[in-house]
C-alpha cells in the first residue's frame, strides 16, 4: 500500500469508489457473504498495488476497533481478518520488512534453492501470499521447483486458471519436469491439468490433451469410450476427428499414480472417500479438515495434498473456499 486516505476522504466503499465496489461485490464465498460486506465496508486506502484496505463496521471489538481486511485483484478472495486497523498495519509492515530482507538475499548468487526452502516453509505454515511471492522469485532465478510449487499452490487458490499455468510453466518446461520427476508430474500436475482443462473444452479437446504428450498411455487401435481421470470421456470426441479421438481416449485411460501419504492422513482420505460416496459431503470435509494439520511429506517438492483436487471422489467436497482452507491451514511440522 502506497498511500492512505486522509480523514476527510475516508468513506464507504460504495460511495468513495463506486467502480471498484461494483466489481468486487457479490462473491460466492462459502463461509463469507462478500456482497453484504462490500456494501457496508469502509474504504481507508487511497493508492496501492491493486489492493484496497477495508474496515468492517459490523465486526467491532470491545474497545471499539473495527476488523480490517485487504482485498486485492491478484488474490481470489478477501485476505485474512485482522482485529483492528493497527493490527493490519503491523502485519503489513512485517511483511514488507521480510520482503526487503528476501530481496537482499536474492542478490546473492545461488540463492534460488534457499528461496524454494523458504517458500515451502511459508506454504506449510499457511502463509499463502508470502509463499506465492517467494516461489515466483525462485522461478525468476531459474528454479524449476519454484515454478512448480508456485503453480500447485496457485491451483488451490483459483483452480479455474490452473491449467494455463500447468501447461506453460510445467508441461512446457523440460527443466521443471526434470527437477520434479515424471512420477510426481503424473501424480499431481497431469490429473490436475486434465480436470481443469476438461471444464474448458468447448469443441476441440485434442488441443488441450496433446500438451500432455507421452505422459498419457498409448492405447491399442479401436479403444475408446472409457471414462478416466478428470471425468474425461473418449466417446464424445469421435466427431472431432481421429486425432482428437485418439488423444482423448489416451486421456480417458490415464490413471495417475498415488503418491505416498502418512498413515494418519491416508486413513482420513479413505474414510472421507467412503463418506463422499454415500453423499455425506459435509461429514467428508470434516474428516479431511481435521486431518489437514497432520499432512506432511518428506519430499521437498510437495506442499499440499493435491489428491484433494484431482480425485473425482472429492469433486463436490472440495469447494473453492475449502481448497483455500487446505493451503491456509498450518501443516506437518508447522501445525499449531
Amino acid at each position: 500500500m502506497w498511500r492512505m486516505r486522509a480523514a476527510k476522504t475516508v468513506g464507504w466503499l460504495r460511495e468513495a469508489d463506486p467502480e471498484t465496489w461494483a466489481v468486487i461485490r457479490g462473491g460466492e464465498g462459502e463461509d463469507w457473504d462478500d456482497t453484504a460486506f462490500m456494501d457496508r465496508a469502509l474504504l481507508v486506502s487511497e493508492e496501492g498495488d491493486a489492493q484496497h484496505w477495508l474496515l468492517d463496521p459490523a465486526d467491532v471489538s470491545e474497545d471499539g476497533e473495527w476488523a480490517a481486511y485487504i482485498w486485492a485483484s491478484w488474490y481470489p478472495a478477501l485476505g485474512d481478518r485482522h482485529a483492528s486497523f493497527a493490527e493490519l498495519v503491523a502485519e503489513e509492515r512485517t511483511g514488507f520488512e521480510d520482503q526487503a530482507a528476501l530481496e537482499i538475499r536474492m542478490a546473492r548468487p545461488g540463492s534460488a534453492g534457499e528461496l524454494v526452502a523458504e517458500g515451502r516453509a511459508q506454504a506449510l505454515r499457511g502463509e499463502v501470499r508470502k509463499a506465492m511471492a517467494t516461489f515466483e522469485q525462485a522461478a525468476v532465478k531459474g528454479s524449476g521447483a519454484g515454478a512448480y510449487l508456485g503453480t500447485i499452490l496457485g491451483a488451490f487458490l483459483d483452480i479455474s486458471v490452473a491449467h494455463h499455468w500447468i501447461r506453460n510453466r510445467v508441461l512446457g518446461d523440460p527443466h521443471v519436469i526434470e527437477v520434479i520427476g515424471m512420477e510426481q508430474i503424473r501424480a499431481e500436475a497431469a490429473p490436475l491439468y486434465l480436470r481443469c482443462a476438461a471444464e474448458e473444452w468447448t469443441g476441440a479437446p485434442g488441443g488441450y490433451v496433446s500438451a500432455l504428450g507421452d505422459i498419457l498411455p498409448r492405447l491399442p487401435d479401436g479403444v475408446d469410450g472409457v471414462v478416466g481421470a478428470g471425468g474425461v470421456s473418449a466417446g464424445s470426441a469421435a466427431a472431432e476427428g481421429d486425432d482428437t479421438a485418439a488423444w482423448v481416449a489416451r486421456a480417458a485411460a490415464f490413471v495417475p499414480p498415488a503418491l505416498p501419504e502418512s498413515r494418519t492422513f491416508q486413513q482420513a482420505l479413505d474414510l472421507a472417500r467412503a463418506l463422499a460416496d454415500r453423499g455425506a459431503i459435509d461429514q467428508s470435509w470434516a474428516v479431511i479438515e481435521a486431518a489437514l494439520p497432520h499432512w506432511h511429506s518428506d519430499s521437498p517438492h510437495r506442499i499440499a495434498p493435491v489428491v484433494l483436487l484431482t480425485d473425482p471422489a472429492f469433486r463436490e467436497v472440495i469447494t473453492p473456499a475449502r481448497a483455500r482452507r487446505v493451503v491456509t491451514t498450518p501443516r506437518g511440522e508447522f501445525r499449531e
